[in-house]
């Protein structure tokens, strides 16, 4: 059975070696290098949370870690390593995005629809206006402390 866990590294090592190579040299290549990297480590990271919990639904709205949220922090860290500040902060904002992404698709398709059993209508809750409700407040919320 340990096997069936295992697999998942065939990602991961490969975009870890890939990353730190990435960091550890001076080619002009690094950059892409250290995205491919981390695109990689995190596809396997996600694949090993998913074999290990069964929820191969997740991928309705885990493909946002992969995305955006993995070159963001493979940014990051290499701008950081670097010294190259533009590329820290453009990964800084492609994890924001990518972590609000994965936010909000965990909430529509867990929550909402429950595509893993987990939704809220399991307990008789009435989701679709509970949506309505929070996403008015937070759009209130962000209106209010905009002004000041």
């Amino acid at each position: 059975p340990l096997g069936g866990y295992l697999w998942p590294f065939i990602f991961i090592m490969p975009g870890a070696l890939l990353f730190w190579t990435s960091l550890s040299t001076e080619s002009s290549s690094a950059e892409g290098l250290s995205i491919l990297g981390g695109i990689l480590f995190m596809l396997g990271a996600v694949f090993l949370a998913q074999s290990i919990t069964g929820l191969w639904a997740s991928w309705a709205y885990a493909w946002a870690l992969i995305a955006p949220t993995s070159i963001g922090i493979s940014q990051m860290a290499f701008g950081s390593q670097k010294g190259r500040d533009s590329i820290y902060l453009s990964g800084k904002r492609l994890i924001e995005l990518g972590l609000w992404m994965f936010l909000a698709g965990f909430v529509f398709f867990e929550l909402v629809i429950g595509v893993s059993g987990f939704g809220l209508s399991r307990f008789g809750l009435p989701v679709i206006p509970m949506v309505l409700i929070f996403a008015g407040l937070f759009i209130l919320m962000r209106t209010l402390s905009s002004r000041r």
